[in-house]
């Protein structure tokens, strides 16, 4: 049932503004989380290269 859905564009642009919300969350909590902020903004340009492709 869950995997009829040809068209997930829809759902990567979620998860890129999922990611950037989190970002911006670990950078506002100040230096310490930075490094959990790093894999977010790799999250964000995997997803939005992955909607072109």
């Amino acid at each position: 049932m869950f995997f009829l859905q040809h068209n997930d564009n829809s759902f990567i642009w979620q998860l890129a503004i999922v990611n950037l919300i989190m970002s911006l969350h670990f950078y506002l909590l100040g230096p310490e989380s930075y490094p959990a902020a790093i894999p977010n903004i790799g999250n964000i340009f995997r997803n939005i290269i992955s909607a072109y492709t």
